[in-house]
């Protein structure tokens, strides 16, 4: 109701705050403001109902509920578009899709768990003081990230230039859709790990770290791969020869490959409710960036790379050493053994592809984008060989076959 309310004020006092540079638009930017900060209200207030599905792992439901509304908004908005609708009517679906989405999370959850009752009699004073404490305690990685990015890009933009920030960013938004893509896939160990804990079985949690920061690493290890030995190529076919750096990208996806590799960590610290000091952690790592890149940028003068190593270093030192020592302490793993589990069998099945790159870099080096091409299509058959054999586990093989021809088996 908060953020409604703020949301409300703020598109009542737009005109007073921003209307000079508003002008003509200041109707429709009132509408926006308003329908999606409520769209966001009301997602925020039934969120719980979210956490209803994926506690009870319906995951399927949860996905075709969030793909599905995501899906019928897009359309909506370009039909929209094509009549000839303006910001106000692209709001108004994007409010009304979030509205369904929520909606549809509650009635399901009321179905799949037929014990969920909503009285006040049932609040209490200690489950609001567990709930806040859990909840700022999950906020303070997104704080984090938020607190470096931004001032990040603050710190270059000061410094260096509109100019460089551009070359910066581009290489960087690059990382983050890999990031979403693997906190997408860590969101489940959460519900999954609480559980096991709820009936201690602790040694099941230790199985599922090194399980799922094994399967991280063999997503993420391709990429960064292609980043760093095709970064430049691969930002000149995306925004053209000006931002074809591919130092700052190599820099970025090495620095950022522990980040992203020990992405399970988190959630699964989350689903024991001990993620607290790896959220301090996190934001330690964070100012250290932060400071830095001040050092970086504005004192020493080592330009963009500077920055981008200023950056990355904390981050990495955090991800290798305290959290694989906080998590292994909880379930325990000793740190060493947790290391040698996650990191050999990726190292052995990604180096064909590595070696693949390399080559294509070399014998193409005046045709970057045709080695691109060939590195990706002679790696990445090497690659899903390997995978298919040793990496895949059976059920989805069958799963995969099953599509490909029904009744179909594995060798």
């Amino acid at each position: 109701m908060i953020v409604i309310g703020l949301s409300g004020a703020f598109a009542f006092l737009l005109p007073q705050l921003f209307g000079a540079r508003l002008g003509g638009h200041r109707a429709d930017a009132q509408w926006v403001v308003f329908f999606l900060g409520t769209g966001l209200g009301v997602q925020m207030a039934l969120a719980a109902f979210n956490g209803v599905l994926t506690g009870c792992h319906r995951w399927e439901l949860h996905n075709v509920i969030k793909s599905g509304w995501y899906a019928a908004t897009v359309v909506g908005m370009i039909v929209a578009l094509l009549c000839g609708g303006g910001l106000r009517g692209l709001a108004t679906i994007t409010f009304a899709g979030m509205v369904l989405d929520a909606a549809t999370h509650v009635i399901l959850a009321y179905k799949v768990c037929e014990g969920l009752r909503l009285r006040p009699s049932l609040i209490g004073r200690p489950t609001i003081k567990q709930l806040f404490v859990f909840g700022g305690k999950t906020l303070i990685p997104s704080v984090s990230n938020l607190l470096l990015s931004q001032t990040t890009s603050v710190l270059i933009l000061a410094y260096l230039g509109p100019a460089a920030l551009a070359l910066y960013t581009r290489p960087h938004s690059l990382i983050r859709h890999i990031n979403t893509l693997i906190n997408k896939m860590a969101f489940v160990l959460t519900p999954t790990a609480s559980s096991l804990q709820s009936r201690g079985n602790v040694k099941e949690i230790g199985e599922l770290l090194t399980t799922s920061v094994r399967y991280s690493l063999y997503v993420v290890l391709p990429l960064v791969l292609v980043l760093v030995i095709f970064g430049g190529p691969i930002l000149q076919l995306w925004m053209g020869p000006r931002y074809a750096n591919g130092l700052i990208a190599a820099i970025l996806a090495i620095g950022y490959l522990a980040t992203l590799a020990q992405t399970p960590i988190l959630s699964i610290l989350g689903g024991m409710n001990a993620h607290g000091r790896a959220g301090i952690a996190q934001l330690v790592a964070s100012l250290c960036s932060v400071g830095l890149t001040v050092l970086a940028v504005g004192y020493l003068r080592w330009g963009i790379l500077g920055a981008a190593v200023a950056v990355t270093v904390p981050l990495t030192v955090i991800n290798t050493v305290y959290l694989p020592y906080l998590v292994c302490r909880c379930v325990g793993l000793k740190v060493g053994s947790y290391f040698r589990s996650i990191a050999f069998a990726p190292a052995i099945h990604v180096l064909p592809f590595a070696v693949s790159l390399l080559v294509a870099r070399l014998v193409f080096n005046d045709e970057p984008l045709k080695g691109l091409a060939c590195g990706l299509g002679v790696g990445g058959m090497i690659l899903a060989a390997l995978y298919w054999g040793y990496v895949l586990p059976e059920r989805i093989k069958m799963r995969v076959l099953g599509l490909i021809s029904p009744g179909g088996s594995v060798a």
